[in-house]
């Protein structure tokens, strides 16, 4: 459990996309990728371990060229998914990014 302030950092979305290209090699039979996305994975764990906290994971989509926007920043809302209650961080940014990407 960690008591105090957790921002999210580049290495935490990182790790999110990892985890992403982990599960996706796992599907599509590119073994040499899915360990490289692995021992990635494991190096920033590290970091992480004993940290739980509410968590937030959200994909952003960049619009295509000719696409109109609703705003200047390029990109549209993938999806988004969390919780408020306290969860472990190296496993809540692994589930939460695989399953707001596939669902």
């Amino acid at each position: 459990m960690h008591r105090g302030e957790i921002r999210a950092t580049a290495e935490h979305a990182a790790y999110c996309f990892d985890a992403l290209l982990h599960h996706l090699h796992d599907t599509d039979g590119r073994e040499k990728d899915k360990v490289v996305a692995k021992e990635r994975m494991e190096e920033r764990e590290v970091k992480m371990k004993g940290v739980s906290c509410p968590l937030f994971v959200t994909w952003n989509k960049k619009l295509g060229i000719g696409v109109e926007e609703k705003d200047s920043s390029g990109y549209t809302l993938r999806g988004c998914i969390g919780t408020f209650e306290p969860k472990p961080l190296d496993r809540g940014l692994r589930e939460y990014a695989v399953i707001r990407w596939v669902g």
